[in-house]
């Protein structure tokens, strides 16, 4: 949201493509601490992930995803991609995942605070 990596208001208000959001969702990430930033740090590539698991499409989760879009898998909650898709005019911007190859899975559990949980393996040992 702030390309050159300090905060910058202007750019953030055109990431986002509105003001309320802005108001709402300003990101403040520490330069040296964006998601492909602390990849280059630990020398992982994009594509050496096997997975990227999105809680939900808020710009704070969404937008920055086309610096992991060559991972392996890209996974959201189908009804939370669904409920994107409906809403895009306000809370959700298609451009935060456009050109993102993502893919949808079902919750499969009722843990956490929603009752909702995604064991990706089906084994329990990732929720």
């Amino acid at each position: 949201m702030s390309p050159e990596g300090f905060y910058d208001k202007k750019a953030q208000i055109k990431s986002l493509g509105s003001r309320i959001l802005y108001h709402v969702n300003q990101g403040r990430i520490p330069l040296g601490k964006a998601v492909d930033e602390q990849l280059s740090e630990m020398g992982i590539m994009p594509n050496e992930l096997d997975y990227v698991l999105l809680t939900h499409l808020d710009c704070d989760h969404a937008n920055g995803l086309e610096a992991v879009r060559d991972a392996k898998h890209i996974l959201c909650a189908a009804e939370e991609l669904d409920c994107a898709r409906k809403n895009s005019l306000i809370r959700y911007k298609k451009k935060w995942w456009k050109g993102v190859d993502l893919h949808t899975f079902e919750w499969n559990g009722s843990e956490g605070p929603a009752k909702k949980s995604f064991d990706l393996f089906g084994d329990g040992q990732l929720r």
